[in-house]
């Protein structure tokens, strides 16, 4: 579950790894890529490459910002933790191939930037769960929202909480039913830890 100063502080943490991730990695690795397998490349040559990745960088920055971010939904987020990471990982493997030159520079940078993406992605992870609870707060409504917490919280045993999680699930948005499935959990194991104390 993500608590409203984790999620502030969540978002604040996703957003700086989203720049640093979006336009940072991209010129740390395209300088390394000017010092060795496009050396050659004329001056002109250069500064359309770079005009081109800085224009792409910012899209996608902008596309991700608002639909994740300012908007908090989980559309092209989704899009970006499944295709995204395919295609990371296929650009890191083009960048590690097409660098002939791997001195000590490369690896630092090459680390560097690999670390940063993880961390997006873990991130993202995060960020897309509480973006889900948001939503599904939203399309509930908050009082909705907080008497089918409570429902949760207040079932005395596993048939019980079994049954009114059945029900909510039912009274909630498909799309963000799921979303409840974590309250539901941690209040499962909470009630098997009472019930083998008992014992």
């Amino acid at each position: 579950m993500v608590n409203f100063k984790n999620r502030n502080d969540l978002r604040k943490k996703w957003l700086m790894a989203t720049i640093i991730v979006y336009f940072l990695n991209p010129s740390l690795i395209f300088l390394l890529m000017l010092g060795t397998t496009i050396k050659t490349f004329p001056i002109s040559a250069k500064a359309a490459m770079i005009g081109y990745v800085a224009v792409f960088a910012l899209i996608f920055f902008l596309i991700i910002y608002y639909s994740a971010y300012k908007q908090q939904k989980n559309t092209w987020l989704n899009y970006y933790l499944s295709i995204g990471v395919l295609y990371t990982c296929y650009d890191y493997f083009r960048i590690y191939r097409g660098i002939a030159d791997k001195e000590r520079i490369f690896w630092i940078i090459f680390t560097f930037c690999i670390a940063m993406d993880c961390l997006w992605y873990l991130l993202s992870f995060k960020l897309k769960k509480a973006n889900g609870q948001f939503q599904l707060k939203t399309l509930m409504g908050e009082d909705d929202y907080k008497k089918g917490l409570e429902l949760l919280k207040t079932a005395e045993n596993l048939e019980d909480l079994n049954a009114r999680f059945h029900g909510l699930f039912l009274k909630c948005p498909k799309k963000y039913a799921n979303y409840l499935t974590p309250f539901y959990k941690e209040k499962k194991k909470h009630l098997k830890r009472a019930s083998q104390l008992s014992f």
